[in-house]
């Protein structure tokens, strides 16, 4: 009871009507809420409060079928307006909804993004990312959900948070956990998986299948470079024979890509310039700054495309990694802004 009060509190409900608030209604579940109108949809127990029969914004659909009772231009048969991110005709999805591209950088550590920690003594290793942050929305206290990769990828794709002594992805493979590529695919997204490392690591491989359309991964591509090209090219060639349905509309997309270069120990592979000594800081700071470069050509190239300015595009970075800044170099001793800082 008292988290259901915080929670009602913390997000504006407290004194909301009991049409428009969020209702916990299931003991078995506690921390489970749903909206009035989810509750009537489902024939869930109501709260002696909510009348599924009512009309309170006047626009002749009761509560039942209205997804939103407090707005009357909010109603199934409403006309839809493409593309605002409001289900106006309470159709499950909003018309010509935004495509979404989610670019997950390895190990890229917030206080080396010049926007987020600007240190005249360093210069920033983001020198793209800065630029885009500074045309976008960028948060400067973003924190990585989870250490290593494998339980940063299971929180990026679920919401859930990692446990402390269990690997989601191997020990819990049993489960069916919901993801966000499993919820856009029920309204009609297409889905695909892009990687540079192996998808068969950790387990992902058994997640990937269930939540995604395609899985792309190839041996010949575990760089950032090759990456990026490839998906430039899928992209540019390929993505409407993926998208287009029977009527000659085309599905909206959800892309998410992981990439591989920037990782323990920082090797500078072909492609990477180097700007000073053989030290892991040097070399993070080479390789970070060679997956943004090639990031940014990517989003360069893509700009042209029709679909670019209906398409939201979410840059963010699976972890950091210390350089023993508090007397720590592995990634998994410490939770200090060196590994669990990212930019978003």
């Amino acid at each position: 009871t008292e988290h259901h009060a915080r929670w009602l509190r913390t997000n504006g409900m407290a004194g909301a009507s009991p049409h428009d608030r969020h209702w916990f209604v299931d003991e078995e579940h506690p921390l489970l809420h749903q909206t009035a109108h989810q509750l009537c949809r489902t024939g869930a127990t109501l709260p002696s409060a909510v009348s599924c029969g009512a009309d309170l914004d006047g626009d002749g659909s009761p509560l039942q079928e209205d997804c939103d009772d407090g707005d009357a231009s909010t109603h199934p048969g409403a006309h839809d307006i493409a593309s605002n991110g409001v289900d106006e005709d309470c159709s499950g999805i909003d018309s010509e909804p935004a495509n979404i591209l989610v670019l997950v950088l390895e190990s890229h550590r917030s206080i080396n993004c010049g926007h987020v920690h600007m240190d005249p003594q360093r210069p920033s290793s983001s020198p793209r990312l800065d630029e885009l942050a500074a045309d976008g929305v960028a948060h400067r206290r973003a924190v990585a959900n989870g250490l290593p990769t494998i339980a940063s990828f299971m929180t990026i794709q679920t919401g859930l948070l990692p446990t402390a002594r269990a690997k989601v992805a191997t020990e819990f493979a049993y489960l069916r956990l919901q993801s966000l590529p499993d919820i856009l695919r029920s309204h009609g997204y297409y889905t695909r998986f892009f990687t540079a490392a192996e998808p068969s690591w950790d387990n992902q491989n058994a997640w990937l299948s269930r939540w995604y359309d395609d899985v792309d991964y190839d041996r010949a591509r575990i760089h950032d470079k090759p990456l990026f090209e490839h998906m430039r090219r899928w992209f540019q060639q390929s993505l409407e024979q993926h998208t287009r349905l029977p009527d000659g509309r085309r599905k909206p997309f959800f892309a998410l890509a992981m990439t591989r270069t920037n990782h323990f120990p920082f090797h500078r592979v072909e492609g990477v310039e180097s700007s000073g000594p053989d030290t892991l800081a040097a070399r993070m700071h080479d390789t970070m700054r060679y997956t943004d470069r090639w990031m940014g050509w990517l989003i360069d190239e893509l700009r042209s495309e029709p679909w670019f300015q209906n398409t939201v595009i979410v840059i963010t970075g699976d972890h950091g990694f210390p350089q023993g800044e508090h007397g720590y170099g592995r990634l998994s001793e410490c939770a200090h802004v060196e590994s669990v800082g990212v930019p978003l």
